[in-house]
């Protein structure tokens, strides 16, 4: 496509239909967001490259933004529309619902399953099962059955484009399923870039510690912190840690202003970057002792407990009796504004967050079977509220 072809206001249209801003589109293309508001505007066109590559990036034709589009391929287009609709009209509730009786069926047979053994084994809790839907097999459903039989015979034939079609289909999908997270989620581009960008410092910092063994022996002795004369005149070292430093900034900075990611990355992301786990719990630290320090933002002591668990690999009895109890401190010091004041319960539910781990849940399970009298009855009921079975009957 030429330069000279290219419609602004065509482009203009698609982008607002597709949620996409212009800060989107400039880091989809490539550009910066100054280089591309001109297009946008009808000041400049896009060289015939970047034209190429929002074609690409939008998964459009070419007379979707050309002064010259076609009759025949906006009828074209047409068609598609129409195929779509037919799509999600009954096509895919079709799919949807075969799919769903399928999964149905076999999850209330696992449901009775589960509840028999349970019953044998004296185990307190029971799962409902849903009694309304999903009872038969979809084999049972004869006309449903006989659909299903009639399309696979159709596509199984030896003229039908069977690969080709699997490809169209694809890029139909991902367009679909594009367009309605940009619309559903219009900030979820710039917080996976920012998770993106927190997480490769996070790498690059945990592997510069593990290529220098004299940062790691500092980090260990804890004087990390002081520029010694060793330090000073070694100036590989001196520069990875300026490395760090510059990194770790950049992280602070992403922590500070996106307290949800911050969560999301210290729960699903550090215990596999124990160097820079550590470094950070080692700042931490310093910003608490020296008030003249970077204030270091953590999520939670609770947050701060179970890292330190999974980096230093100390005693379960001993990591659950320190969240345990400050979970406990926490309800008892608010007790009295528990019932009244929701958004403190949801700040509670955020500190118990460590304890959907697997490992973490396990490790507090164990301790409270043994310690059970020393804690509160909401702290357990809390607890319990946990998708995790840790009580029997006595």
């Amino acid at each position: 496509m030429e330069s000279k072809n290219f419609d602004y206001k065509k482009l203009n249209t698609i982008l607002q239909n597709k949620n996409i801003s212009v800060e989107q589109l400039a880091k989809m293309t490539g550009k910066t967001p100054r280089a591309v508001r001109p297009w946008l505007n009808g000041t400049s066109t896009p060289h015939k490259s970047s034209l190429k590559k929002i074609i690409e990036v939008l998964h459009i034709s070419e007379e979707s933004i050309s002064k010259t589009g076609s009759s025949i391929r906006n009828k074209e287009y047409e068609v598609i529309t129409e195929s779509l609709d037919f799509l999600f009209d009954y096509y895919l509730p079709l799919f949807a619902y075969y799919t769903r009786n399928n999964e149905g069926y076999q999850l209330n047979k696992n449901i009775e399953k589960l509840n028999k053994l349970n019953s044998i084994h004296s185990d307190s809790i029971r799962y409902r099962s849903n009694k309304e839907l999903y009872k038969n097999k979809t084999s049972l459903d004869r006309s449903l059955d006989s659909i299903i039989s009639e399309i696979k015979k159709y596509v199984q034939k030896d003229d039908f484009p069977l690969e080709e079609m699997k490809e169209i289909s694809k890029n139909m999908i991902y367009e679909i399923a594009e367009t309605s997270v940009r619309k559903k989620c219009r900030n979820f581009d710039k917080y996976e870039l920012y998770r993106s960008t927190c997480l490769e410092s996070i790498v690059k910092i945990d592997n510069i510690f593990k290529s220098s063994s004299t940062l790691l022996r500092m980090l260990g002795e804890k004087n990390i912190l002081n520029y010694s004369d060793e330090l000073l005149k070694d100036k590989p070292t001196l520069s990875a840690k300026h490395e760090i430093d510059s990194h770790m900034g950049i992280v602070v900075n992403i922590f500070s202003s996106n307290i949800r990611l911050m969560k999301d990355i210290f729960i699903h992301e550090l215990e596999r970057f124990s160097y820079f786990s550590a470094y950070y719990l080692f700042l931490y630290e310093q910003s608490i002792l020296d008030p003249n320090f970077i204030d270091l933002p953590v999520p939670s002591k609770e947050f701060l407990i179970y890292l330190n668990w999974k980096i230093y690999k100390s005693d379960d009895d001993k990591f659950a009796k320190s969240i345990l109890d400050s979970l406990e401190k926490k309800i008892q010091d608010k007790f009295d504004f528990l019932s009244t004041h929701s958004s403190y319960i949801k700040e509670m539910l955020d500190d118990v967050v460590p304890l959907v781990k697997d490992d973490a849940r396990l490790a507090c399970i164990s301790y409270l079977k043994k310690n059970k009298k020393d804690y509160s009855l909401l702290l357990l009921s809390l607890l319990e509220d946990l998708p995790i079975q840790w009580t029997k009957r006595e």
